[in-house]
């Protein structure tokens, strides 16, 4: 549910053969607007409540796993892009209340839409399954690497832009003056969800 009071989907929209990342904003009885064959449109539901329908794609097959509201009125998405030559992309999208992003068709991109910041980042051989705004901006993506043999937990800690620390295959970094960190966990796992805790901590 939105804080406009109505309600946000995010998952996948097969269109033209592509499996594409798809965003349906819908007021709080469920109406949203007149979508047409790519996916796409803007309206005005109930009580004066933004609705809208998005499709993204930066690859053969996008998948969105979660969605969450921002503190600004945005909604950042976690996700997955893959295509016959990768085994796979983390995504990581910020998109405004109206569905608005940057043009990330040439690679990652940040902007300002509406006043609100936007971003599209990808992270080699992984996938974002959740995602959490944390008390000082930022974002934390949680789901799995592939960078050995197996999956392992993967946290990676953007800022607000959605930049993180510069990570190895091997190696973890924190950046010690914005905060951001990326960390693994040894083992054939896969985080699905995170929250954050009382003290702050996620």
């Amino acid at each position: 549910k939105t804080s406009d009071g109505g309600y946000i989907l995010a998952g996948t929209a097969r269109i033209s053969s592509i499996s594409r990342g798809w965003v349906v904003k819908t007021d709080k009885y469920g109406n949203t607007c007149a979508i047409n064959l790519n996916g796409n449109c803007d309206g005005i539901g109930a009580e004066g409540v933004k609705v809208f329908s998005r499709t993204f794609s930066r690859g053969i097959i996008n998948n969105f796993y979660k969605i969450i509201e921002t503190s600004d009125g945005g909604f950042v998405i976690s996700g997955v892009i893959t295509t016959p030559s990768f085994s796979g992309k983390a995504w990581a999208l910020k998109i405004t209340n109206f569905g608005r992003f940057c043009d990330d068709s040439l690679g990652d991109c940040s902007s300002v839409l509406d006043g609100i910041s936007v971003f599209s980042r990808t992270f080699e051989d992984a996938s974002f399954s959740d995602a959490v705004q944390t008390n000082d901006g930022m974002y934390v993506f949680v789901g799995r690497n592939s960078f050995v043999v197996g999956p392992q937990i993967w946290v990676v800690k953007t800022d607000a832009n959605g930049v993180t620390c510069n990570y190895g295959a091997s190696v973890d970094c924190f950046n010690s003056s914005s905060g951001v960190y990326v960390r693994k966990f040894a083992g054939t796992y896969s985080a699905n969800s995170v929250d954050k805790t009382l003290d702050g901590g996620v």
